[in-house]
């Protein structure tokens, strides 16, 4: 699994588990390599290249794809009969073009395990791909793409081996309520129809849970072996079927496990499908954080990318989190095609409204990127986006990096200001959760607390101009940056 970012994203390689666990029974040796944790794939390919049957890639869209080109690469100029096969999120949005590269082999779709296993035994036992739904291979120059794989639920599969990682190296740290957290999914699917979502062509509005038994098994076995506190659910949206949460809290407090969570939800589902009560039972579960799409400050581009919910139920959203104690985890984009400059300041005015019902508001600004064959996609196409030719065009595509063609410069400054100054600073307890160490914290908690006053008496009046003091704060981390050469890194959001 090739690095996520440019530091290493600590999640367990479920990608990778998922596919081994349906290999076990086929007496092959499977070498799980995870580039996150500092795996390199050079020395087990220069050892193994003369047995490899096939070697595997699982890549999003962005950083992951410069990895998986890297490992693809090599394997192929060591031993060219080495057959490559990509899977993942972004080969599965665009197979034929992943598959046009002279270093790929095989592409694999949608729920992998089945193509997958199938790949294998065909390759062992010489025999024909054409029956094998969800893989495209090549025939000559000519890409062969045989009929889309239905997804199932993934209770038919073998059991996750974790004792294949090293769940130790797996800990999230810096997360306020927690010590040691791991990433976990109790699902998979999303049951909306988001137009810029790449969740809405895969799974086709479709939800796939595990089995209570097996969550609690799996929370045991992390707590036994990795001493964890917390658990981070990256459900696509955890709270989709209401008789499934409710179980799986009410089994979390019979099982006495004592962990605290998070999840992923969608902010007008929730409140439609849960009481006060039922809020009440999952703190008591040990909810402590809840992250959802809040997109954009306007109804209108709401609308448009069909989420589902207004920008008043964002923050109703927030209030009934505050209610409860429960931190709200607002995601946001700006910069959508549709009038972005009254997109970024009804964004930033959404931000405010919702900082000032609970300080402790937490929010990720991210730009809209078009992800390729999504519904919203063709509608950045009209607006002037050109796609990649080439799989290796994508490796910038990200939140954080890719510009659309609508962008302009004087946004960066706007979102530097607001949101990596006054938004920050307008919260007087952010640096006491803040993992540095204990001078650094102390000298940046009373920074916070100095501050703080004028931050928030500018979000409560909504009046960002003349930033005097932004930019003497921003004056004065660069001038410690370029004495030092290193960069003050302040900034949670």
């Amino acid at each position: 699994m090739p690095l996520a970012g440019g530091d290493a994203y600590r999640c367990i390689p479920y990608a990778l588990l998922y596919l081994e666990r349906v290999l076990r029974d086929l007496n092959v040796e499977v070498i799980l390599i995870d580039e996150n944790i500092g795996d390199d794939f050079r020395p087990v390919i220069e050892k193994h290249q003369k047995n490899i049957i096939l070697a595997g890639v699982s890549a999003m869209l962005g950083y992951q794809i410069a990895g998986g080109v890297k490992f693809s690469k090599f394997a192929k100029k060591l031993n060219p009969d080495i057959k490559i096969v990509w899977g993942g999120w972004h080969p599965t949005m665009m197979p034929e073009q992943t598959l046009s590269e002279d270093y790929i082999d095989y592409v694999v779709t949608g729920q992998g395990e089945k193509p997958f296993r199938e790949l294998v035994l065909a390759l062992i036992n010489n025999s024909g791909l054409e029956n094998i739904s969800g893989l495209l291979y090549k025939n000559g120059q000519r890409i062969i793409k045989n009929s889309k794989g239905d997804f199932v639920s993934t209770e038919i599969f073998p059991d996750v081996n974790y004792d294949l990682i090293d769940l130790n190296k797996y800990i999230l740290k810096g997360i306020p309520y927690a010590k040691r957290t791991v990433v976990y999914f109790a699902s998979h699917g999303c049951p909306h129809k988001c137009s810029f979502c790449a969740l809405t062509p895969v799974y086709n509005q479709k939800w796939y849970p595990k089995s209570l038994n097996k969550i609690i098994s799996d929370f045991k076995h992390f707590i036994k072996t990795a001493n964890i506190d917390s658990i981070c659910f990256h459900d696509d949206n955890f709270f989709t079927n209401k008789s499934f949460s409710i179980a799986l809290a009410r089994a979390m407090i019979d099982s006495k496990l004592n962990l605290k969570w998070e999840v992923w939800s969608h902010a007008g589902s929730f409140m439609k499908m849960f009481s006060d009560e039922d809020i009440q039972l999952f703190y008591k579960a040990g909810l402590r954080r809840i992250l959802f799409g809040a997109e954009s400050g306007s109804n209108e581009v709401l609308k448009k990318i069909n989420k589902d919910q207004s920008v008043e139920e964002n923050l109703n959203f927030t209030k009934l989190l505050k209610k409860h104690k429960i931190t709200p985890y607002f995601t946001t984009m700006i910069c959508f095609p549709m009038n972005p400059d009254e997109d970024i300041k009804a964004t930033f005015d959404m931000i405010r409204k919702a900082r000032l019902v609970d300080l402790s508001l937490k929010v990720h600004v991210g730009y809209y990127t078009p992800f390729p064959n999504t519904l919203f996609y063709q509608n950045a196409v009209e607006k002037g986006f050109v796609p990649p030719a080439k799989l290796e065009g994508w490796i910038n595509h990200t939140f954080e990096t890719f510009r659309a063609p609508w962008f302009k410069n004087e946004f960066e400054n706007i979102y530097k200001v607001f949101i990596n100054f006054y938004l920050t600073l307008s919260n007087p307890f952010f640096f006491n959760n803040a993992s540095r160490p204990r001078k650094q914290k102390i000298g940046l908690a009373i920074l916070n607390w100095l501050v703080f006053p004028f931050a928030y008496i500018r979000m409560k009046t909504n009046f960002f101009k003349l930033p005097v003091g932004a930019r003497l704060f921003f004056f004065f981390t660069d001038l410690y940056r370029s004495k030092t050469g290193k960069l003050f890194m302040i900034f949670p959001h």
